[in-house]
C-alpha cells in the first residue's frame, strides 16, 4: 500500500480530515487533488501540500475550480505543482501569498478576482 494520499471526490472530506470548520491544512503525503475539492470553502485560510504534483483532470481543461470562491484563503504552498487549471483560484479575494514551481503553467482565469495578489 502506498504512503501517498489522493484527495478524493468533489466536495470530499479528505477521509474525514477536512470539514467546513478547518482553517489550515498541511499534509506532506498528498500528491494529487481533484476538481472542486475545496470549492466554495469559506473557512479555509491556508493550504500547504509540498508534494502535490498534479491536479486530477476532468475531460475538459476548463473548470478546474480546486479552490474556487475560497474567500478567506490567503496562503497557498504547492511548490511541486507544475500546472494550475482554469479558474482554480478564482474569487479567492484574500489570496496574497502563493508558492508554486518556477516552471508553472497557469490556466485561463486561474487567479481572476484575486484582488490581494500583487
Amino acid at each position: 500500500m502506498s504512503n501517498t494520499k489522493d484527495l478524493i471526490g468533489e466536495q470530499a472530506t479528505l477521509d474525514g480530515l477536512i470539514s467546513r470548520t478547518l482553517r489550515n491544512y498541511e499534509d506532506d503525503e498528498i500528491t494529487h487533488i481533484r476538481p472542486f475539492l475545496f470549492d466554495s470553502n469559506s473557512t479555509i485560510e491556508s493550504i500547504s501540500l509540498p508534494n502535490c504534483r498534479e491536479y486530477h483532470s476532468t475531460a475538459s481543461s476548463e473548470a478546474q475550480h480546486k479552490f474556487y470562491d475560497c474567500k478567506n484563503l490567503h496562503t497557498v504552498y504547492l511548490p511541486s505543482l507544475d500546472k494550475i487549471g482554469a479558474r482554480s483560484f478564482e474569487n479567492c479575494y484574500s489570496l496574497n501569498n502563493v508558492t508554486f514551481s518556477e516552471e508553472i503553467e497557469i490556466g485561463e482565469y486561474a487567479f481572476k478576482e484575486c484582488y490581494s495578489l500583487d
